[in-house]
């Protein structure tokens, strides 16, 4: 069996090799992705934060005509 060289990750010399535009647009996806990944929680901790509306007071019962 022929043994494989495993070749480290080196994200550095990844990121060496892409264009600005690339970089530019994984840094606009991985943002957008993180966005989507905890807005829904946000948005759920904020409304538990709030006060709740109070109920509109009752009508006075009154002869309708």
């Amino acid at each position: 069996m022929g043994r494989h060289e495993i070749e480290p990750l080196d994200q550095e010399e990844d990121l060496l090799k892409r264009s600005p535009a690339q970089r530019s647009v994984l840094l606009v996806g991985s943002g957008l992705a993180l966005v989507a990944f905890l807005l829904p929680s946000l948005l759920l901790i904020l409304g538990m934060l709030q006060p709740s509306p109070k109920p509109p007071p009752p009508e006075p019962a009154g002869i309708l005509s």
